[in-house]
């Protein structure tokens, strides 16, 4: 009996010590994902619903599963829209839900990466606070990126926890496969990744000649194929690839010649004046490979401005302000010194070898990793920097930049948890703000229509013309998407075969090429009334109006 009250107190002691041990990574993992909800509130009041890829998504996981993408078109990201839609059927809140999230969790998953790879705290919290302010983060859409970095760190961290270079690579491999369910350029990465590794199971296996040295690289071929056979090859046809070198291309070619036509809806077009009637990036640098040569150059020198102002900037651009960084400088830098070993202060050369040990320990992992990202690189070179493209090599090789500087090196690891909980609360205090304070944006028009079309409750079929794509996805069942790109004849017939009975009158479509050149329709915008049709502008928009039959209004 003696013996078990003397063990009460050693485990409440051990319980405790625990508690202390992790309530500062607790605290800061709290306090960042309260900073994140506190810098997008109140998102409905600046940010505006936007078609094409991310709505589609949206779409995919509402309506799961009876309009599952194929594996080029990001499955899992469709899978993953589908679970927010059973805690949020309102499809309008479910786009800002999973938007709130995606700009909240990667500071998260960062900080979690950076502290299993050995980073101190008081450097890992506030890289990880920058990052939920910076302009790589909010701004940056479609949001589809966020999920594959989220889906690539959490394969990073899991290989970070394992201590056999081998299974290390293992696990990231597997999640490569996984990332590449929601970009497909990672399914490249997978492959280079996957050789490297099976050369190393190959070795394992001429020195050892057992099942046990080479199971783990079985059950990641099983796991991978099973992959593999449920979702698909993620490239597919290349179909996706080609349409977006399309459509970059065709971006480019407007900036070259100055043509007002809307590139993404014109690139067919375009394609067929330089590369001719072509089907694959392969073809078209055959058929034209100056024309490729110019694009590409064009692309590359794009990147470094690219780059400078997704991670030099935060959102919006000018904020915080020079006083707030200084002085959020300053409590950095006063935190660092608190930590620094005080053997270690006026030896730099002690640093300095900490660090070269780092890389000379880490440097394999790196290239592992500088490999998985090599195919994103060459997205931005033949298809477009775009910033959703950039955000994996920018946000990857400053992680692991931190991790050769940071890593074990020259700060304590005494548990000053008073310091620690400090910085935690200084530095949001002095950089955070709610974007809804800070940003002067209009008021969504998007959000104002489909809010408005909401408030007209039609119960009757709507087939509805538009460009974005977004209001049958956003109104209720009735409604049925006339696509603008469908357009091949004159506007009167078009009316007609398509039964359009709702149109949304918008800048973009005003000023397509396959509109605004067709005499039928610029009569008919100038007398609707003729075709029994009712204008009605959107209220708090400033260019938004609704053609609606007047049936519809009626009913």
């Amino acid at each position: 009996m003696e013996m078990q009250l003397e063990e009460i107190p050693a485990r409440n002691n051990k319980f405790r010590n625990l508690f202390s041990l992790y309530l500062p990574d607790l605290s800061a993992l709290i306090v960042l994902f309260l900073c994140g909800i506190f810098y997008v509130h109140g998102i409905q009041h600046y940010l505006d619903i936007f078609g094409n890829d991310e709505s589609m998504y949206l779409y995919g996981g509402s309506s799961f599963p009876l309009n599952f993408p194929n594996s080029e078109y990001s499955p899992l990201y469709t899978i993953w829209y589908y679970f927010l839609y059973l805690l949020q059927p309102d499809t309008v809140l479910l786009y800002y839900l999973n938007y709130i999230l995606m700009t909240v969790l990667p500071p998260l998953f960062i900080y979690i990466f950076l502290r299993v790879n050995k980073v101190h705290l008081i450097v890992s919290f506030p890289f990880s606070l920058l990052f939920l302010l910076n302009y790589s983060n909010f701004p940056t859409w479609p949001k589809v990126s966020h999920f594959a970095l989220l889906s690539l760190l959490t394969g990073l961290i899991i290989s970070s926890l394992l201590s056999d270079k081998k299974h290390k690579i293992l696990a990231f491999t597997i999640f490569l496969l996984l990332t590449s369910f929601i970009r497909p350029e990672f399914f490249l990465s997978f492959i280079l990744v996957s050789i490297i590794l099976t050369v190393m199971y190959s070795l394992e296996w001429f020195n050892n000649y057992t099942l046990r040295s080479v199971l783990p690289w079985i059950t990641a071929v099983i796991i991978s194929l099973a992959l593999l056979s449920v979702f698909g090859l993620p490239y597919g046809s290349g179909e996706r690839s080609f349409q977006a070198f399309g459509q970059h291309y065709a971006r480019n070619w407007v900036n070259w010649h100055s043509d007002p036509r809307d590139p993404y809806y014109n690139y067919l077009i375009i394609l067929k004046e330089d590369f001719g009637n072509v089907n694959s990036i392969s073809a078209a640098i055959l058929k034209n490979p100056s024309a490729v040569t110019r694009h590409v150059t064009e692309n590359i020198k794009n990147i470094p401005g690219e780059l400078k102002y997704m991670f030099l900037n935060f959102y919006p651009v000018g904020y915080p302000g020079i006083i707030s960084l200084i002085t959020a400088l300053v409590v950095f830098i006063i935190s660092l010194v608190s930590f620094t070993r005080i053997k270690l202060k006026l030896i730099p050369k002690l640093i300095l070898k900490r660090i070269y040990v780092n890389f000379r320990n880490l440097r394999f992992c790196f290239l592992i990793v500088l490999t998985a990202i090599i195919p994103l690189i060459l997205s931005s070179i033949f298809i477009f920097p775009r910033r959703h493209y950039l955000l994996f090599p920018g946000v990857i090789i400053i992680l692991m930049l931190i991790i050769i500087v940071f890593r074990k090196t020259f700060l304590s690891q005494k548990q000053n948890v008073v310091l620690k909980l400090a910085c935690m609360c200084i530095l949001p205090l002095i950089l955070v703000r709610s974007l809804k304070s800070v940003l002067n944006e209009p008021v969504p028009e998007n959000l104002s229509a489909m809010n408005y079309l909401r408030s007209m409750n039609i119960k009757e079929p709507v087939n509805i013309l538009e460009t974005w794509g977004i209001y049958s996805i956003y109104e209720s069942k009735n409604y049925t998407r006339i696509p603008d790109y469908n357009k091949d004849k004159l506007f009167n017939e078009y009316l007609k075969e398509w039964s359009i009975n709702l149109i949304v009158i918008s800048e973009r479509l005003l000023t397509d090429t396959r509109f605004s050149t067709d005499p039928e329709w610029l009569y008919f915008i100038s007398h609707p009334e003729e075709f029994g049709f009712v204008t009605i502008a959107v209220p708090e928009t400033s260019a938004i109006k609704l053609l609606v039959k007047k049936e519809l209004i009626n009913n």
